[in-house]
């Protein structure tokens, strides 16, 4: 035989054995699925089966759980139905409401099956409580210590009726409300917006800056002044100088007259108040002369220090002038000028050396 034609004769037997063995299994592997889903639907149906049994005996404990795990290994809407049907009978009515809600959202199931669990369903609502909680969207909370979801919160929550704690993490804290769901009642929970930030401390102002005011330039004189001792060589100068000291003289004699009034009144105060004891209500003549000698006391006192102001000012006064007034020499000069800022005066001294 020609060897070419053995190996092509071989190759396609070859590829038809590999097509009739996928042609054998493909059924084969179908049948197994098919068996082993027909196996789980029985051991379903035998659970539903003994939930009935269990049902019918008042046992709804039991008849719950056998509806629960045929639900589990074949999740048909007559076995959700069942089991909820067994948690309503058997005092789980928040349990049996939540699988009525379930049955009749359930694809496949018509208008008349969800009328037909009317009754049944209405009975689950009377039996529980509602709470609708209006609380800030971006703020967590908690039913009961249990979180609740987003979801969950724009939605009526169903709980066993009677007492019951929500919570609010806001920033400043947690707020809390203990409610009271009665029976086939909806309770609405509100809780307030979380208070606006604090508004942003202000900067303090910048301190005032002083504003030189120079006086205008003039043309410099032929004979220009200078400062130094030039009040000597000035009339007017030594005549304002003798005033503001003589006037500095008197205010600090005043100071000492006003003082001494003071202390005199002060020790005719004590005299009466030895005398008289306390004043506290008694309107006597001596009590009324201690009041006087008491303003005299302060009055003589405010005089003596606004003489001490004055007489040191006229001083300090008659001193700058004597020692600033300009005299006609050459050399360094000084000129003394306002200086003017908000609430603040003062004088600066421009020179030239």
């Amino acid at each position: 035989m020609n060897p070419i034609r053995f190996r092509t004769t071989y190759r396609m037997l070859f590829v038809a054995s590999l097509a009739a063995g996928a042609a054998v299994t493909a059924p084969a592997s179908a049948q197994s699925r098919s068996t082993a889903s027909s196996k789980i639907e029985k051991r379903a149906e035998a659970r539903n089966d003994e939930g009935k049994r269990a049902f019918k005996q008042s046992d709804f404990d039991g008849a719950s759980r056998a509806f629960s795990e045929a639900y589990k290994l074949d999740p048909k809407s007559k076995y959700l139905l069942n089991l909820a049907l067994a948690e309503l009978r058997g005092n789980k009515p928040l349990d049996a409401l939540g699988h009525f809600r379930q049955y009749r959202s359930a694809p496949g199931i018509s208008a008349d099956e969800v009328d037909k669990t009317r009754g049944y369903f209405e009975e689950a609502m009377a039996r529980t409580g509602h709470l609708r909680i209006h609380a800030p969207s971006d703020l967590a909370v908690t039913l009961d210590a249990a979180p609740l979801s987003k979801e969950q919160r724009e939605e009526t929550v169903d709980v066993v009726a009677g007492k019951h704690v929500v919570e609010v993490a806001y920033t400043t804290g947690t707020k809390r409300r203990d409610v009271d769901a009665p029976a086939g009642k909806e309770v609405i929970v509100e809780f307030p917006a979380p208070p606006p930030p604090p508004a942003p401390v202000p900067l303090p102002a910048a301190p005032p800056v002083a504003v030189q005011t120079p006086p205008p330039e003039t043309a410099p004189a032929a004979d220009r002044r200078e400062s130094g001792l030039g009040c000597t060589h000035s009339g007017a100068c030594l005549g304002l100088t003798v005033g503001l000291a003589t006037l500095g003289v008197a205010g600090f004699v005043g100071l000492g007259v006003f003082q001494t009034q003071a202390s005199s009144a002060t020790t005719d105060a004590e005299a009466i108040r030895a005398r008289a004891g306390s004043c506290n209500g008694n309107g006597s003549a001596e009590c009324g002369q201690l009041a006087d000698l008491q303003d005299q006391h302060s009055s003589k006192l405010t005089l003596a220090r606004v003489s001490a102001g004055v007489g040191a000012a006229s001083l300090v006064g008659a001193g700058l002038l004597f020692f600033l007034w300009p005299k006609p020499a050459k050399g360094p000069s000084a000129q003394a000028y306002p200086l003017v800022a908000p609430n603040a005066a003062g004088m600066g001294i421009r020179g030239s050396f």
